[in-house]
């Protein structure tokens, strides 16, 4: 039944997804669409900031590494408008160095599914 509460909380909640591996993206933007989220995934962090001039998402998840280059630049722009942010990492060990250090979680839809809820 908790569930259910938290599904519906869900709805329409615009998503900001930025993962460079095509595969991984759309089993993820499927998970985190699976509760009525709508996913705006991109596969760069210029179609991230673009996606951003479009429309302001309700949250941002990013993966840290995006074609060789860190994500925070994203970050930074999502908090400026107030966007919270959470990292998805393969890394085994996360280390950002910045604010952002405890607010990460793999990339395993069985932990998309447990934050999500």
């Amino acid at each position: 039944m908790m569930a259910e509460a938290t599904d519906r909380s869900l709805i329409g909640l615009r998503v900001l997804y930025v993962e460079d591996n095509a595969l991984i993206a759309l089993n993820c933007a499927d998970a985190i669409e699976s509760p009525g989220c709508s996913v705006t995934t991109c596969n760069s962090l210029t179609e991230a900031f673009g996606a951003i001039a479009r429309e302001i998402p309700d949250v941002g998840l990013l993966d840290v590494n995006v074609h060789g280059e860190t994500s925070y630049e994203v970050a930074e722009m999502l908090e400026r408008q107030g966007v919270p942010v959470a990292f998805l990492t393969g890394c085994m060990s996360f280390s950002s160095g910045q604010r952002w250090e405890n607010v990460h979680t793999s990339k395993s839809l069985a932990d998309l599914k447990i934050f999500a809820a």
